[in-house]
């Protein structure tokens, strides 16, 4: 599924989501600093503008994980969550994958014990969802799994 929204290229945005595959277009800093790493006179229309990232990744506005430990559903562990706690986000949204799936009580709490906003939903709306909080310049932090 293509998205298209109006956002700003300040952040991570999600492109295009499908089934074991998410396309996250790049903030213009990392553009920017891709180009300078290549070749500083390297074409705009020729430098990479986005990533398309095959495993569980998390996103958040200034940061992008592309290969993030629970490659499952069933490896969601304590410790992925103190990583995700470790962003400072308002809230976190949990992709599950193709369907809905809730993890552990035990760990959507331990966000919820710092202040810190869960939503779990498929990672289609996950992806959808983020867009949107990331254009009302939301802090948030999205766990994807693929």
């Amino acid at each position: 599924m293509q998205f298209n929204l109006d956002s700003t290229r300040e952040s991570y945005t999600i492109r295009a989501y499908s089934p074991g595959r998410v396309s996250v277009n790049l903030p213009v800093y990392r553009i920017q600093q891709q180009a300078a790493a290549v070749d500083p006179n390297l074409p705009a229309q020729s430098r990479i503008t986005q990533v398309t990232v095959t495993r569980s990744a998390v996103v958040s506005a200034h940061r992008l994980i592309e290969d993030w430990a629970p490659q499952a559903f069933d490896e969601l562990r304590a410790e992925h969550f103190d990583e995700l706690a470790a962003f400072n986000p308002e809230i976190v949204l949990i992709g599950c994958g193709e369907r809905l799936r809730w993890p552990d009580p035990a760990l959507i709490n331990r966000l919820q014990r710092q202040g810190i906003g869960v939503e779990v939903m498929d990672t289609g709306a996950a992806c959808r969802t983020f867009n949107i909080l990331i254009a009302e310049q939301r802090n948030v932090v999205a766990a994807l799994l693929l």
